[in-house]
């Protein structure tokens, strides 16, 4: 069995007003939330954390988002966290069960899709 998770959402994005905004909105709807400014933090901030869910930024430093989110559905141990990806770039291909934000988005918006993919993950 996986550690409990220390953080309701993982924020992976790059650009600092864009996280922080992400941050203070999911923080103003009770999640505790954490931030990694790139890939390779993402990466490192789950593997401490345990985030229930990662709101991940396509691009990025160091490690694409899209690597980030291969390496999160590649780990065989336990159960990955509840994924959505986010750009202002086209989306590429991604699994069908990763739903995708096309920047800008509505912030009513983020926070439905939060509460269902963390509910239909069984982690709330």
């Amino acid at each position: 069995m996986g550690q409990p998770p220390l953080v309701d959402v993982l924020i992976v994005e790059d650009e600092e007003h864009v996280a922080e905004l992400l941050a203070e909105v999911l923080g103003e709807a009770d999640y505790r939330v954490a931030v990694a400014p790139d890939g390779v933090r993402g990466l490192e901030a789950i593997a401490r954390s345990y985030p229930r869910l990662v709101l991940c930024d396509i691009m990025l430093p160091r490690l694409s988002g899209v690597e980030v989110l291969r390496q999160i559905l590649a780990d065989s141990g336990a159960a990955p966290p509840a994924v959505i990806m986010m750009s202002a770039a086209a989306p590429p291909a991604l699994p069908p069960d990763v739903p995708f934000l096309a920047k800008p988005f509505n912030l009513d918006d983020l926070l439905d899709l939060v509460d269902d993919r963390l509910r239909r993950s069984g982690a709330s």
